[in-house]
């Protein structure tokens, strides 16, 4: 049996990992924000959910209202956070990805990945795409940093 955790100190520690060192210039920036925010989830549910299932289950909308309820330099954008989400997800799907097939040495397995989720569905490992990385550096980082493999 795993460890249980007290969700605030679960938060705490979140907060410390992701938020914390979000630089001054972007703490006003409600984007940038919630992708912190989306990597404290994934984390969230891959180690501390895994670990202690006694956690609750937050779908992202909830968790995302949570820290910012928890985290004292965002807690002034909490009553927003439905309209903080709207906006991030409209820009989150303008924001291009790219990917790469991933085959072992005799080209008889590729490599696929599953959204989370129920209606999680299989695919190419890929990444977004951030300012000043091409193509490549994308694909390279989303294969090491996902799967430990490199195109």
């Amino acid at each position: 049996m795993g460890k249980t955790h007290q969700l605030d100190d679960v938060l705490d520690d979140l907060c410390s990992r992701f938020l914390i060192n979000i630089p001054v210039e972007d703490l006003s920036d409600t984007i940038r924000i919630c992708f912190a925010i989306e990597q404290a989830h994934w984390y969230y549910l891959d180690f501390y959910r895994e670990e202690d299932p006694s956690l609750p289950s937050l779908k992202l909308r909830d968790f995302i209202q949570k820290m910012l309820k928890h985290y004292p330099p965002f807690v002034k954008l909490a009553p927003r956070t439905d309209e903080i989400i709207k906006i991030w997800k409209e820009y989150k799907f303008t924001v291009p990805v790219f990917g790469g097939m991933m085959l072992n040495a005799q080209c008889d397995k590729v490599l696929m990945v599953r959204g989370w989720g129920k209606h999680g569905v299989w695919g190419f490992p890929k990444g977004k795409k951030r300012p000043g990385r091409g193509r490549p550096a994308v694909r390279n980082s989303r294969g090491r940093g996902r799967n430990g493999l490199q195109f």
